[in-house]
């Protein structure tokens, strides 16, 4: 219980990182934006900052979902003056300046106003770090002096705002409806000292309505968490098929042909041995699915993979005292050692930093010499800024004497090199309806025809249209959707 000894009362709680911790963090930021108004009806509100009014409860969302910290993620704090004419954005402002001027740093804190009970509070939840990255920690001491901070600022409002007039104490409209109708009104005076902890918490009650809960909103989310995790476990899963003595491997991303074919072959008797009915049912499962989930793994690999693009650096917190930022300058054995702690979760990232992750090692990878054995016992470097000529003819008789990683990353440098020197020459096909020029200019659907007629394989395609004319194609088609180009 909070003990209370001012008219401000303050109750606090916390939400820790890992797990489901910003599961209910966002669904905290949920219950109190539509938490039941004064008519009990659903309603929207919107959040307020240091600065900013009418913060929508999804960019508060976004805020906590890209809050990495480790130990307590967010500070729930529930905030009432005590005054019914108190203007509470100011009074909640002027009380999380001066706790964060107490505790040393500039707070990042959320707030919503409710009007639900008889007197006005703000529901605020505070970032666990403040604006410079100090973690920041709430103690009893720091609940005293909120209290005492907003009589203070309570008092400092009345004197500036209120006129002798109004400062006499009014009833509420509830209180005038209950006298009109002549019910008994029960009057809760502010408790001190030598008061039963019962009276305390009617002065609470009366302030700030009933703690708030987000259980029922999390068992929602904790469910429909539970439910995605079950699908994701299917579309994860693999059925291994023996058709000849190499294994067929089958997932909810192979091709909608091959797993209808495999369906056929079931029913018709002859797979019973290598799949289960279970395995049965959840391929019908993957095929009445397929589409959605094609479309729902395109969307969020594209956006992902459109974020990821405008990362320039990644910041990770390894523990409180030891944070790290790593950037496409960074070596090559720092980001591969990332890659370990990510995988292992030492450290989280998100699919965009995965995303910028992996392409800057890859782009590292294809930076490292390769070293060529010479019959003297000697070794020959090559270098992605060495000449073509060179290349290529140290790639044909080297083959044999490189490793695979050595031999592609040497045929890379090859095509770039293609690449580049034959960017702007156009391509010759003869089709079925006459000879067809493209070029770097071209539409980017004209482009996009002509490469999936090769990627699947269409004969008069296939048969004039070599590989590095195909790369350059999709170069110029990766320019057009203005992304970095990609040759594997």
């Amino acid at each position: 219980m909070t003990k209370i000894s001012t008219r401000t009362v303050v109750k606090h709680s916390y939400i820790k990182s890992g797990g489901a911790g910003k599961a209910k963090a966002k669904a905290h930021a949920n219950y109190v934006a539509f938490r039941p108004g004064k008519d009990k009806e659903q309603e929207k509100r919107t959040f307020f900052d240091a600065k900013r009014q009418n913060i929508k409860p999804d960019e508060v969302k976004e805020k906590i979902e890209k809050l990495n910290h480790k130990g307590v993620l967010v500070h729930k704090l529930i905030l009432s003056p005590g005054e019914q004419s108190v203007d509470m954005h100011e009074f909640t402002r002027s009380v999380m300046k001066r706790l964060g001027q107490k505790k040393g740093g500039q707070l990042e804190f959320w707030a919503v106003i409710h009007d639900n009970t008889e007197h006005q509070h703000a529901h605020i939840i505070i970032s666990g770090k403040d604006k410079d990255g100090h973690r920041l920690r709430l103690k009893k001491d720091d609940y005293d002096f909120v209290r005492e901070t907003g009589d203070e600022i309570v008092d400092r409002i009345k004197d500036v705002e209120v006129s002798p007039e109004k400062q006499r104490a009014q009833p509420s409209k509830l209180m005038q409806l209950f006298t009109k109708l002549g019910l008994p009104v029960k009057k809760i005076d502010q408790p001190g000292k030598g008061k039963s902890e019962a009276e305390k918490k009617d002065y609470e009650l009366n302030l700030i309505g009933e703690p708030v809960s987000s259980e029922q909103k999390l068992k929602q989310l904790q469910k429909e968490h539970k439910r995605k995790k079950q699908i994701e476990e299917k579309r994860s899963a693999t059925i291994t098929v023996y058709h000849t003595f190499v294994p067929d491997e089958y997932t909810s991303r192979s091709s909608k042909e091959e797993l209808l074919e495999l369906c056929q072959e079931y029913d018709a008797g002859f797979l019973q041995d290598q799949i289960s009915k279970r395995q049965r049912k959840m391929l019908g499962e993957w095929i009445d699915s397929w589409e959605k989930w094609q479309k729902e793994s395109e969307k969020v690999d594209r956006v992902s993979t459109a974020k990821s693009h405008k990362i320039t650096r990644i910041e990770v917190e390894f523990d409180a005292d030891n944070n790290k930022t790593f950037s496409k300058e960074s070596k090559l054995s720092e980001l591969e050692k990332l890659v370990k702690q990510n995988d292992a979760g030492d450290v989280y990232l998100n699919a965009a930093e995965e995303k910028t992750l992996n392409r800057w090692i890859a782009s590292k990878r294809r930076e490292q010499p390769v070293l060529v054995p010479l019959k003297t016992g000697e070794q020959m470097t090559c270098l992605p800024t060495d000449d073509l000529e060179f290349l290529e003819k140290t790639a044909r008789v080297s083959k044999n004497l490189l490793s695979e990683a050595e031999n592609k990353r040497l045929w890379f440098w090859i095509f770039q090199k293609r690449l580049n020197r034959d960017i702007n020459k156009p391509i010759e096909v003869k089709s079925p309806l006459g000879k067809l020029i493209y070029s770097r200019t071209d539409e980017l659907e004209t482009l996009q025809v002509i490469s999936e007629k090769y990627r699947t394989g269409e004969r008069w395609v296939v048969d004039q249209m070599s590989k590095d004319e195909h790369d350059r194609i999709r170069r110029w088609i990766k320019e057009k959707e203005n992304r970095e180009p990609q040759i594997w």
